[in-house]
């Protein structure tokens, strides 16, 4: 959740445990107010961008307009912590832990049919029509079984536009 950077390409996280002594310190400091809807869907789509960005990092052969891309969600997630971090000191941690909590909840969610199909069709040399066919159809019977997808990917996808945003 703290600081995200681009430096040669490559994006680096501060860890957690940065995060969490700051909270904790922060917490201690100041009376504290309940956070906002905002800040809490901010407090999640923070921990979404981030994946996110890490699924789409730019390697060496991608394109003008692949890195441009890249570029914008990090423009989203600098945006999205410049609202979110100079609160922090003033908020309650426990609601914002929490939203970062169901955003972790909702990425394993949303990866684990993925996961599942791409083992049970994996990827050749030459991808062929056959094997696509197989792994899509594959995913949308898992997402039949899946009965929160809908509301969950909903979710994720308000993310991505952070237009909730005062500024």
């Amino acid at each position: 959740m703290l600081s995200t950077f681009a430096e040669g390409g490559k994006i680096k996280y501060l860890g957690s445990f940065l995060l969490t002594a700051l909270l904790l310190t922060s917490s201690l400091c100041y009376a504290k107010d309940y956070p906002t809807d905002i800040d809490l869907k901010t407090a999640y789509c923070i921990r979404i961008q981030k994946n996110l960005i890490a699924l789409v990092e730019p390697l060496e052969n991608y394109n003008d307009e692949s890195i441009g891309m890249y570029q914008e969600e990090i423009e989203k997630l600098k945006r999205m912590q410049a609202y979110l971090i100079p609160k922090i000191p003033y908020l309650k941690i426990e609601p914002l832990m929490i939203a970062t909590q169901s955003a972790e909840k909702d990425l394993a969610a949303s990866s684990k049919s993925r996961k599942f199909c791409s083992k049970k069709h994996p990827k050749e040399a030459t991808e062929t029509i056959e094997r696509r066919f197989l792994f899509n159809y594959c995913l949308e019977e898992q997402d039949k079984l899946d009965f929160g997808r809908e509301a969950r990917t909903a979710r994720m996808q308000g993310c991505h536009e952070p237009t909730w945003l005062p500024y």
